[in-house]
């Protein structure tokens, strides 16, 4: 039976994984821009001003670095998804397994676990429920109904 340190211990190892996760794809995203970035700085070279409030990003340079993010974007996009579907299914495990019934820490020490809702109790319900709706029938052997020759 499992017992409420190993629910946290559970829950700890599946919000580090998810974490985990969430950094790479932050790692992914991190790269794309900064490829995107020096892409634009190598193709539009000029020469810098050094000036208090000087900037030399113009508005083709944000046009054309909003344009090969979008390239590069494009070509991790399997590798970006498949961590979108990864951070959303362990978000769904952790939700699940915040929603399942955990035995009480308390009754843990005293022998007697109780849950707040016994499965076996309502899955021997439903299947005694079904089987009394759907009554197997048993096929005829032989002629038809009204007796003999």
């Amino acid at each position: 039976m499992p017992t409420h340190t190993k629910g946290c211990a559970t829950l700890t190892r599946l919000e580090r994984a998810r974490a985990e996760t969430a950094r790479h794809l932050n790692i992914i995203e991190h790269q794309i821009a900064a490829r995107a970035e020096r892409m634009v700085i190598t193709f539009r070279t000029k020469a810098r001003q050094f000036g208090r409030g000087k900037s030399t990003w113009t508005p083709p340079d944000e046009h054309l670095y909003r344009e090969n993010l979008a390239i590069l974007r494009f070509e991790r996009r399997a590798e970006i998804d498949a961590l979108a579907r990864k951070l959303a299914r362990q978000s769904a495990a952790m939700e699940a397994f915040r929603l399942r019934p955990h035995p009480d820490p308390g009754a843990m020490s005293q022998g007697n676990a109780t849950f707040p809702v016994d499965r076996g109790i309502r899955w021997r319900e439903n299947l005694a429920v079904q089987s009394q709706a759907s009554p197997t029938r048993r096929k005829a052997v032989g002629g038809s109904k009204g007796g003999g020759l």
